[in-house]
């Protein structure tokens, strides 16, 4: 829901202040420091704040853009790194940028640069989680009934009262029973291993 910025105006403490001057004439603020922002609206507020904390914002801000500059620069050739960032300002460099990006060939090709692909690993360690699933439910189907709807209801996330209201067992009992329960699958998957 889009506000207005006389709805807005009249509860700075919450929105912000719409201009510098209000901020500056309200009795009420008693900060001398503000930071500027884009609200949802897409309008500028001005927030007040501590010194500490505008210098502090002041720094992320020049830091986070200096980020953006350093990402969107050339990559040049150097004799001694191989690839680097260009540190000519972009508007005064005399290259035309031909969008070409730098490609996994063109780097082992050119420097014998190889980077991991940790998909296979990932994949990996999906399987070995699948199939340590099965084998626990594999266990737990060699319980009895009720231990196996203990389990089943736990792994649900059902606080041990609950259980106990399901199985009419009381909740002490319930309880040890599922302490027991995973103990012994524990020395069970241990075995497997």
């Amino acid at each position: 829901m889009k506000l207005s910025k006389e709805v807005k105006n009249e509860n700075p403490k919450i929105y912000g202040y719409g201009s510098v001057e209000a901020l500056q004439n309200d009795p009420e603020n008693q900060l001398q420091n503000w930071i500027i922002i884009k609200d949802g609206d897409n309008e500028t507020r001005f927030i007040p704040c501590t010194e500490e904390y505008y210098h502090l914002h002041r720094n992320d801000e020049r830091n986070e853009k200096r980020r953006k500059d350093t990402e969107s620069r050339c990559m040049i050739p150097s004799t001694k790194f191989g690839l680097v960032k260009c540190r000519v300002d972009c508007n005064q460099c005399n290259k035309t940028r031909t969008g070409f990006s730098i490609s996994m060939d063109y780097m082992y090709d050119n420097y014998e640069l190889e980077f991991t692909d940790d998909s296979f690993i990932k994949e990996q360690e999906k399987e070995a989680e699948k199939e340590l699933s099965e084998r626990i439910w594999n266990f737990v189907s060699e319980f009895e009934s009720t231990d196996q709807q203990i389990i089943k209801l736990f792994n649900k996330g059902e606080t041990d009262a609950a259980i106990s209201e399901i199985v009419k067992k009381s909740r002490s009992m319930v309880q040890m029973r599922r302490v027991h329960l995973i103990n012994l699958l524990k020395e069970k998957i241990k075995k497997y291993e």
